[in-house]
Parts: C-alpha cells; structure tokens; sequence
C-alpha cells in the first residue's frame, strides 16, 4: 500500500513554534543538521532535503538568487521567520560570522586532504545528519552530487574520519 504524503507545508508549519523564540524569532522543532539548522524533507526521498530557513525564505520570497545563501539577521539557526532572513554571498554571511566571533574552524582531523575533494566540512556534516535519520546511502549521494560508495565510505569512517566532539559552534 502505498504511503500518503501530507503536502510539505502542512508537515513544516507543525515544526514551527512561534512562541517560543527570542527577538520574535520562530523555532523549527522538527529534525535538524549540524549547527542547528532545521531540515526537511521535500516529498519522496528521491526529491530530497532542505533546510527550513531556506523553505521558508522561498516561501516569502521566491528562489533563492544565483550564488547567494539565505542568512539570519537573528543569528539563530533554527530561526525560521522570513523576516529574520536575507540572501547574501557565502563571503558576506563568512564575513559577519567572524566579526560576531562565531567563527571557528572544524574540529581536527575533520578536513579532507584531497584538494580535488568534492565535499567539504559542512557537506560531510550534512551528510552525518541525513545517515543518522534514516536516509539511504543512494538518496544521499543524489542529494549532495557524489557516488553512493562515497557516502558509504564516510558512514564506515573510511574518509572523513570524525573526531569525537561534544559540540561545535559555526554559523
């Protein structure tokens, strides 16, 4: 029997608390990756994920523009209030990170040394979040444009070894 999939905006908006927020921010309480950015699924798995700030900054305000990242003005990752939104380049949201002093680097021994590696930290992080929710290795690896046996070979702690960290703090 096939499953029923409640539309996506329905499943996001009981993920949001509107109440709970700081400087009238609006919480995802639903699922998240690293940092504490929310993430959803689209649909079906082969459609894949997205993180809550970008959908509901889409929502508001149509596609998010060639070559920009949606950033908080709240400073809080599980912020999902379009009006605490805005797109800028990775550049800008690097450079006010670091000048709030949010900055820091990844945890040792979490970079790749292959300079033609096609992931970075943050995507490895991605993906470490995707496994842990049940999201088969295929669907990942579509999701973030690599093989399966790569994704594989991160879950197996083949490359991109984790070191053990109780938290880290980044954007």
């Amino acid at each position: 029997m096939a499953r029923i999939l409640r539309p996506l905006e329905e499943r996001f908006w009981e993920k949001v608390d509107k109440s709970s927020g700081d400087n009238g921010c609006w919480l995802w309480t639903g699922a998240k990756a690293n940092y504490g950015y929310g993430v959803i699924g689209r649909g079906r798995r082969s459609e894949g994920i997205v993180r809550a700030h970008v959908l509901s900054y889409e929502w508001a305000n149509g596609p998010v523009p060639a070559g920009m990242v949606i950033c908080h003005h709240c400073d809080t990752p599980a912020c999902v209030n379009p009006y605490h939104l805005f797109a800028a380049p990775q550049t800008e949201n690097i450079a006010d990170m670091n000048r709030k002093g949010r900055g820091v680097p990844p945890p040792r021994g979490a970079r790749d040394d292959n300079p033609s590696a096609k992931l970075d930290f943050l995507d490895v992080a991605l993906v470490r979040t995707l496994l842990e929710h049940g999201m088969t290795h295929r669907g990942i690896a579509r999701e973030v444009g690599v093989s399966k046996s790569t994704i594989t070979r991160i879950a197996n702690n083949q490359t991109w070894a984790m070191p053990i960290v109780e938290t880290v703090t980044c954007l």
